[in-house]
């Protein structure tokens, strides 16, 4: 493997670790998308062939039955522990994408989201995003807290520190340390795994990750502490109708 693929894989394998160990009550998100699906297969690595944690998933009833069929298939077959979320109020009441997608994934991705943790109680949200998909992800940090609203401000992002999800330059400066940023945008600190933030794929945790993407969690904590409060972030695509 190439030498700064594995210094990704190997950051985002640390985070997910990492996040395990602090978080009680962690999940992470699978939407069976290339990111997440990346995510899952780095966390078997990280925690040798099992998922410690709640497999998220939540269905807008308009994937295709193909991709409900592979879910399922996964599932059982690495004995995942398989969540699945439904706004089941939003549908009953005529929701669907010809309403428009950004009322259409809010109410049932988003809030279908929301609904799952305070039902649940998760403290903490794995999730696999790529930071170069869209200007506002590549504000990911590994850790990414939101409000109790789960409602999320750029400018209270944490510090990063981490390794870049680019290759590093041939005409770039050579230097021991590890690049930190707090500006609104950065090539550092985010790598393509987990989601506590990111990393080839982003790892960020809402409470976790490196570059497979994942919501990055709040400051460590130790498991007598208080619980912290879980964090949520809105989709922006919709899929095509069964």
């Amino acid at each position: 493997m190439d030498s700064h693929l594995r210094q990704l894989e190997d950051q985002s394998v640390y985070i997910l670790r990492e996040a395990y160990k602090h978080f009680d009550h962690l999940a992470m998100l699978w939407s069976m998308g290339k990111d997440s699906t990346a995510l899952l297969w780095l966390t078997r690595k990280a925690f040798f062939g099992h998922v410690p944690f709640p497999l998220v998933h939540i269905d807008t009833s308009y994937k295709i039955p193909a991709m409900i069929e592979y879910r399922d298939r996964i599932a059982r077959e690495w004995r995942l522990n398989l969540v699945i979320g439904q706004n089941k109020e939003a549908l009953a009441n005529g929701m669907n994408h010809t309403l428009g997608r950004v009322e259409c994934c809010t109410a049932l991705k988003t809030n279908g989201l929301k609904n799952l943790i305070a039902e649940k109680g998760y403290t903490g949200i794995i999730l696999g995003v790529r930071a170069d998909e869209e200007g506002t992800r590549a504000k990911e940090r590994y850790f990414s807290p939101r409000d109790k609203h789960g409602d999320w401000d750029f400018r209270e992002q944490p510090r990063s520190c981490g390794i870049s999800s680019r290759p590093p330059s041939p005409r770039a400066r050579t230097s021991g340390s590890i690049p930190c940023s707090t500006g609104q945008r950065s090539t550092s600190g985010n790598t393509s795994a987990p989601r506590t933030s990111r990393s080839s794929t982003s790892t960020s945790t809402r409470a976790t990750g490196p570059a497979t993407g994942a919501w990055a969690a709040p400051p460590a904590r130790s498991r007598s502490s208080p619980r912290p409060r879980p964090w949520t972030r809105s989709s922006r695509s919709c899929e095509a109708p069964r």
